[in-house]
């Protein structure tokens, strides 16, 4: 390359943009394909990168004659000699003899934007340290002039919105609020003082957006895309006349400042989010688009390769930075500032302050209820996005709150907050998820087959009646641990897949050891007071009483002890909470039986509430053996995990799993004698 048209380029920063916010749902990392892969250097590894086109290597390219002619024609002129005080020589300034120090981009507005430049010129020995500052129009091909040279030192202190180079906003949470409430001060001003009556659909319209919805053929990722230009795009057909009935693509041409909904995959609540969405892409990432040439904001036909990079200098994820500012945007103008911030912590006070008033119960947890539920009626947004917006405004307590666990919304509570408290941080588990992580986590599963812990409404919390007790609708916490769930339940961390934003649990430290260590060995500790040696004294003993017994005499001996709930089972409860008849049980209790049926047998386990290592000395009796593992490990993983759920809980985590529900018969074929 001629060496008259090339520009030396200094190591610019990639990014000025601030780390993204640690809220799982609002962005995804830029997926790593390849670390140390075979032949790779180890400080070398291998990504999936986008490929973008940036305004640094855009002036690069594209305006390197106009430079270097305004420079040239400042020099002859004078204007650099008065601006350095001196005479310089007039001799031709050529791209060789050019450094950029750096770049910073401002945006004046939508599609207009200022660019300081510094550089540096070596003329005979002699370095020069010049401010260059070109203004773009972006609308019509990226249309540029010089309109000021000036001395480095000399940088003016601009209050302009900062750009990286990829035209995107250096924005953090609060000035992509900020960008959110100019949005609505510019277009509606009445929409902050009445933000109950805002809806997508006005804004769009206000900012002369059309809103087109398309069931889109063959689209299973785009929800929605905001065409900046005329484009077109396939649209679900179906022609009862046509061959076999197949449904089929039909090109629909789409008008510049146009919205496409994809009717085939959002729900009316996400189209509301979605042309949000849209609208603050247009408003705010306009420029972006137009530097990648994208008539429309699909991002999935940006280009992507693989590219080998240094451990320590992995570039920025510029897609996710792009679509985290959009979502956390959409949230913004959906749920703006004024229509919650100071309103949650007045609700909270207020409903803590009557509770006292009225000394009724109360935790962090139902108060958050109480808002979630206020401002989604209000606001006509589903609580689960209330609870999000929460979410980013750092209230953590709305986590104890809104909780759908197996079918159902457990009862909300309330733990510490401290600042170790994360957000990816839950006290919140299902059934399938603990027994995958039974699966996959050794100390986890060794802790739950001690007995010490079991699942309860949701968490997995320690084995004590000071923490459990149990109702007709089976085992719940008490009201003390649900206002304290950190003190009594496992805490877990959710981890987030890099490439498919899928959610996995890994198993967390506990909060308070020391008092875990008190009081979580409920059956056998009914007051909580046994030390660790006092404990294991107790375990022993029992071992010891029980072992030498055949199966009705230790069936009689646990239902004389009860558990941690009860002083002793009646055969009337044994036989409702085992779902067998009564005349079942008092056989069991005095006749010993060739055979025992697995099933009824596993039943009166749960039915007692008895920890994985009591059922499993019990069950020896009956000589069933029960694997952890295999084929029908999930029994085992059941009786370790799950020993205080009723039958009723136990045969519709069976079902829904695809798993065989226990066989409970009558009568005579429960046993053999």
């Amino acid at each position: 390359m001629d060496d008259l048209n090339q520009f030396d380029m200094e190591n610019i920063p990639e990014t000025d943009q601030p780390a993204m916010d640690g809220d799982e749902e609002l962005a995804e990392s830029d997926p790593v394909q390849d670390e140390n892969s075979e032949g790779d250097e180890p400080s070398i590894q291998t990504i999936t990168a986008p490929v973008l086109s940036n305004m640094d290597t855009f002036i690069w390219k594209h305006d390197k004659t106009m430079i270097l002619s305004e420079l040239n024609e400042n020099l002859m002129n004078g204007t650099i000699d008065r601006l350095l005080g001196t005479s310089m020589a007039k001799k031709l300034i050529r791209a060789s003899d050019i450094l950029i120090v750096s770049t910073n981009y401002w945006q004046l507005n939508s599609s207009d934007l200022l660019a300081d430049l510094i550089i540096q010129i070596e003329r005979d020995e002699v370095i020069l340290n010049l401010r260059l500052t070109l203004w773009y129009n972006t609308e019509e091909g990226f249309q540029s002039e010089l309109q000021e040279i000036g001395l480095a030192d000399d940088v003016p202190q601009r209050t302009l919105t900062k750009l990286d180079k990829y035209l995107i906003p250096i924005m953090h949470n609060e000035d992509i609020e900020d960008a959110a409430d100019l949005m609505w001060m510019k277009y509606d001003k009445n929409a902050l003082a009445h933000p109950e009556a805002n809806n997508p659909w006005n804004l769009a319209e206000k900012m002369k957006l059309s809103i087109l919805p398309q069931k889109l053929f063959n689209e299973s990722k785009i929800r929605s895309s905001l065409f900046f230009e005329n484009g077109s795009v396939l649209v679900h057909k179906y022609d009862p006349n046509s061959p076999r009935h197949k449904p089929h693509g039909e090109k629909m041409e789409v008008p510049g400042n146009t919205i496409v909904l994809n009717l085939s995959l959002s729900t009316f609540d996400e189209r509301m989010l979605d042309i949000y969405h849209e609208c603050f892409h247009h408003e705010n990432h306009a420029m972006f688009f137009r530097l990648q040439k994208m008539i429309q904001t699909d991002l999935s036909k940006i280009r992507h390769r693989k590219i080998k990079v240094r451990k320590d200098h992995i570039p920025p994820d510029v897609l996710g930075i792009l679509e985290y500012q959009a979502i956390r945007g959409a949230y913004a103008l959906m749920l703006p500032r004024s229509a919650f911030k100071s309103f949650v912590t007045t609700r909270i006070l207020e409903i803590h302050r009557n509770a006292r008033e009225e000394q009724t119960y109360m935790n962090d947890g139902i108060a958050y209820e109480d808002v979630i539920r206020h401002l989604s009626v209000v606001n006509h947004v589903p609580a689960w996005r209330i609870k999000r917006r929460l979410f980013q405004y750092g209230h953590l307590g709305a986590k104890g709150a809104h909780n759908y666990v197996d079918g159902q919304y457990i009862a909300p509570f309330a733990f510490s907050i401290g600042p170790e408290t994360r957000l990816k941080d839950t006290y919140v588990i299902d059934r399938k998820t603990t027994h995958l992580l039974y699966n996959s986590d050794r100390k986890f599963q060794e802790l739950m087959q001690s007995g010490d812990y079991v699942f309860v409404d949701g968490h997995i919390c320690a084995n004590s009646p000071q923490y459990i007790k149990v109702e007709d609708g089976g085992a719940q916490l008490t009201l003390w641990a649900r206002a304290h769930v950190d003190e009594c339940c496992l805490r877990f961390t959710l981890k987030y897949g890099e490439s498919d934003g899928t959610g996995s649990y890994e198993f967390g430290r506990l909060n308070s050891v020391e008092a875990y260590n008190r009081h979580y060995r409920g059956f056998l500790d009914r007051k909580g007071v046994l030390s660790d040696k006092e404990y294991i004294e107790a375990k022993n003993a029992l071992v010891a009483k029980v072992l030498p017994l055949s199966f009705p005499d230790m069936l009689v001996a646990l239902m004389k002890y009860g558990n941690s709930r009860s002083e002793r089972f009646t055969i009337e409860q044994l036989a409702e909470a085992s779902h067998l008849s009564r005349r079942t049980i008092c056989r069991f209790r005095s006749e010993p039986c060739k055979t025992y049926r697995r099933d009824p047998m596993l039943a009166i386990c749960f039915a007692l509430h008895l920890p994985g290592w009591l059922s499993s000395i019990l069950l020896e009796k009956a000589n069933i053996q029960i694997s952890r593992y295999g084929k029908e490990g999930y029994l085992g993983e059941l009786l370790d995990c799950n020993f205080m759920d009723t039958i009723d809980e136990i045969q519709a985590y069976l079902v829904e799993n695809h798993h065989p529900p226990l066989a409970l018969g009558e009568g005579d074929k429960d046993t053999q004698s």
